[in-house]
């Protein structure tokens, strides 16, 4: 079930990941040829005296802007986005480096602050009320959704797994699938649409890679005997641009196809040798449409 009455907000975030100077050093990069992290208190000084404001720029996020857009008039969205310095890009990173954590990527306390806070105001200026409501209606033709990390025991005592599959809590209010080294662990979906559905699979990735193990997944419809479409897992962050010296740990999601209406196994096989965690899957979603991985 859905909530109609619900107001849609779409954040449109940067990060320093997404700086570059002279379209093609990323600011850790640079920052890292200057001996100085982005947290670095004569960050300013040495940006205003080694480069000039046309020198940076954002990464190029036109796919993303324009599905944002899209979602905005076709649904009623409302569009936040966090502040941005365009005419001077090192202004931005210089005054609000505070707003993101050592891995500079994600936002720090004080970012998720700034977000919440302008959220709020850009809501207000809608005329927005920040109440609930409560009133639920059906999804069409839509999605089903179950993201498992937003749950506890009730995912757990709902979802129809091997033994061997442990329901975890990896990390504070977050759940987890954790998948053993082994052969023969599976669990199933349910399709409750009447037609062929996409199924998109989400887990968890680190940068450096080989914290996760690869892991082959295969799908199998209920009533049948063999198992297809067996696909590579890596969950590994690619193209990982920050920095190098800290931990980085994200959400990917992976399409695995369309399958028919009621039930699927999914059958995981984990990849062999020593990594620190087990793969974890953290949800997975039915949806109307294909997705393409780079909107997810």
């Amino acid at each position: 079930q859905r909530f109609p009455k619900a107001t849609i907000v779409i954040i449109r975030q940067w990060n320093p990941l997404m700086l570059y100077y002279q379209n093609k050093l990323p600011l850790n990069k640079w920052s890292k040829l200057k001996r100085l992290g982005i947290h670095a208190p004569e960050l300013r000084e040495v940006l205003y005296s080694n480069s000039q404001a046309e020198d940076w720029s954002l990464a190029d996020e036109e796919e993303q802007r324009a599905i944002q857009d899209q979602a905005v008039k076709d649904y009623g969205a409302i569009l936040y986005e966090l502040p941005f310095d365009k005419q001077d890009p090192r202004e931005s990173i210089a005054e609000h480096s505070n707003w993101f954590s050592q891995d500079e990527y994600h936002l720090s306390v004080e970012g998720h602050a700034v977000v919440a806070n302008g959220i709020l105001q850009v809501l207000r200026e809608k005329g927005v009320t920040v109440q609930r409501h409560d009133e639920v209606g059906s999804w069409g033709e839509g999605d089903s959704c179950d993201v498992t990390w937003h749950y506890a025991d009730d995912s757990k005592n709902s979802l129809e797994k091997s033994q061997n599959i442990e329901f975890k809590n990896f990390a504070p209010f977050k759940y987890a699938l954790q998948i053993p080294p082994v052969h023969n662990a599976h669990f199933s979906i349910y399709n409750p649409f009447d037609q062929p559905r996409e199924l998109v699979l989400s887990y968890m990735a680190t940068n450096p890679p080989g914290k996760y193990p690869t892991t082959k997944v295969y799908l199998k419809k209920e009533g049948d005997e063999l198992w297809y479409r067996g696909m590579d897992l890596e969950p590994s962050i690619k193209d990982y641009q920050g920095n190098e010296d800290v931990e980085v740990e994200i959400e990917l999601s992976t399409s695995l196809g369309m399958v028919p209406p009621g039930k699927t196994a999914v059958h995981l096989r984990t990849g062999e040798g020593s990594v620190e965690y087990p793969f974890r899957i953290v949800g997975y979603a039915i949806t109307n449409e294909r997705v393409a991985s780079s909107v997810m």
